[in-house]
């Protein structure tokens, strides 16, 4: 792992509320090296903008459920079928983030592409 992977790990796992000492260890670094680059502004800012994303990748999960609630109605002709689209891009995003995550297909990306080809059929 270089540096800048280092870096970057570090700064994820303080970002997502571990301390220093623990981004240390996770990195391979002395507490006192992850201190100095908590000093630098450049650290700083990468920490703000994992946190920032993690709080937006976290309200985008828990929008999942009412989502796929809302495909569901509008499947059974019980929500508009606009309302159903916005709730299938929200389901994609959040896929894309779990495959992102994972670095594989996830299995919602699976159940997308089920629902997907469902609806371009009854849409025919």
């Amino acid at each position: 792992m270089g540096l800048d992977a280092r870096k970057t790990e570090a700064a994820r796992i303080i970002a997502g509320g571990g301390k220093q000492s623990e981004a240390a260890r996770s990195v391979g670094v002395d507490r006192s090296t992850i201190g100095r680059w908590a000093a630098e502004p450049e650290f700083q800012a990468l920490i703000a903008t994992l946190a920032e994303n993690q709080v937006a990748v976290e309200g985008l999960e828990s929008l999942v459920p009412q989502a796929m609630k809302t495909i569901e109605e509008a499947l059974a002709g019980k929500a508009t079928a606009s309302a159903g689209r916005v709730a299938l891009e929200v389901i994609k995003a959040a896929a894309l983030i779990a495959k992102t995550e994972a670095g594989s297909e996830s299995t919602l990306e699976t159940r997308l592409a089920e629902l997907d080809a469902r609806n371009a059929r009854q849409s025919d």
